[in-house]
């Protein structure tokens, strides 16, 4: 089963009173055309539910050769697995994203 990890950065989730975008980070399993696939579909989801969002996508050992973790001190927003992942977004968004009134209508 495929899944991917959710971090949000940036000046958003640093508590910046004005940001122009939201700045999420997907970081998926392997470099296979199934991993791939699977964080485009949920970027996808991601960019038609929150305005201004600007989605990077890694794959563990990219995140790894770029230390992009550590060097932009991300917030763990989740987890979306492959079976529920319409729901796993929807608890991400709730949880963190709808803070602030930032969603599409």
């Amino acid at each position: 089963m495929e899944h991917v990890y959710i971090y949000g950065f940036g000046s958003f989730f640093n508590n910046k009173e004005n940001f122009n975008d939201i700045d999420l980070l997907i970081i998926h399993d392997s470099t296979s055309y199934i991993s791939r696939k699977f964080s485009l579909l949920c970027k996808k989801y991601l960019i038609s539910r929150i305005c201004n969002a600007h989605i990077t996508i890694l794959s563990k050992s990219g995140e790894v050769q770029h230390n992009f973790i550590q060097k932009s001190n991300p917030v763990f927003l989740g987890i979306v697995n492959e079976i529920s992942w319409l729901e796993d977004i929807d608890l991400i968004i709730s949880n963190e994203i709808y803070k602030l009134d930032i969603t599409s209508q």
